[in-house]
């Protein structure tokens, strides 16, 4: 695209396609300003295999994970400054606004995006960990491992992440198997990194993915595969499934299980997914912008 060769290619990273402006004509949805895309309905999460009995199961373990993120660190150094850190695991739509703005309230009672290690170690304590002598966490002689998966789309955040686990005592890494989508869905992996193709006008959908129904024993393959079970949520959930999004009850409906939600903290809202496509105006003009 540099050399007016193509005229258009997939999204790229925040952190390549900047390279792109090498060629004055190549633009991205907000031209050659960050963050260099439009958003997706795609937003990222660090999900957990909630299972009884796994090393994420406990809902401590997840907040002491979040906890141990520092986002706009991530944001800064993984994509250059140009991302966008999310609360909640919803796209930033504007139908989904009025959602986002009346759970402010609970995001103060649950700061999804607080980095806070001491909260993190206080957490982790509770649960019966403490540092070894080269500073992991550990507990019956056993280091608590974050071994993070991912698409090849995450190479970006992915090794950021395990770095700033690693520092907060999390024997962490960052890994891209061949065959993700099988340990995602079958309960092999633990902790892994993606996004929901869920919510673009109400949250039902995003916060469907977490009823019990798509619940499946480990080496079960699953629908959506944090494999929890609330059957307070579940009962709220399929209310909402019968409900007017636009009635005077959805919201109240929608609070009341997105507190048992954040409580359990299901997964890690991390960043909103953007799509930074860029667009050569050497040969065609009229790409769509944010103009």
């Amino acid at each position: 695209i540099v050399n007016n060769e193509i005229d258009s290619s997939l999204d790229l990273r925040a952190t390549t396609i900047t390279q792109t402006f090498q060629n004055p004509k190549v633009i991205t949805h907000t031209l050659q300003e960050p963050p260099y895309g439009y958003t997706d309905w795609w937003p990222t999460s660090m999900w957990f295999n909630c299972d009884e009995g796994q090393p994420y199961g406990a809902k401590e373990m997840r907040w002491a994970i979040s906890y141990s993120i520092d986002r706009q660190q991530l944001i800064d150094v993984a994509l250059a400054g140009s991302g966008l850190v999310t609360p909640l695991p919803f796209p930033m739509y504007p139908a989904l606004q009025p959602f986002f703005d009346a759970a402010k309230p609970l995001l103060e009672k649950y700061p999804t995006n607080e980095y806070n290690p001491e909260k993190a170690a206080a957490l982790l304590e509770g649960q019966g960990y403490a540092k070894d002598s080269d500073g992991f966490w550990a507990k019956d002689g056993q280091r608590l491992e974050a071994v993070i998966s991912g698409w090849q789309v995450f190479s970006d955040i992915g090794p950021v992440i395990a770095e700033q686990l690693r520092k907060n005592g999390f024997e962490s890494d960052f890994i891209t198997p061949t065959d993700n989508g099988t340990r995602i869905s079958d309960g092999t992996q633990k902790i892994w990194l993606n996004g929901h193709g869920g919510s673009f006008a109400d949250p039902f959908t995003t916060m469907d993915m977490y009823t019990s129904k798509y619940f499946q024993p480990q080496g079960q393959p699953t629908t959506y595969n944090s494999r929890w079970q609330n059957q307070d949520y579940d009962a709220v959930l399929e209310e909402m499934a019968s409900s007017d999004p636009k009635g005077s009850g959805y919201m109240d409906l929608y609070l009341q299980a997105l507190e048992i939600w954040l409580d359990n903290l299901v997964d890690a809202p991390i960043q909103q997914w953007l799509h930074r496509i860029p667009m050569n105006q050497n040969y065609w003009t009229g790409w769509p912008t944010k103009d």
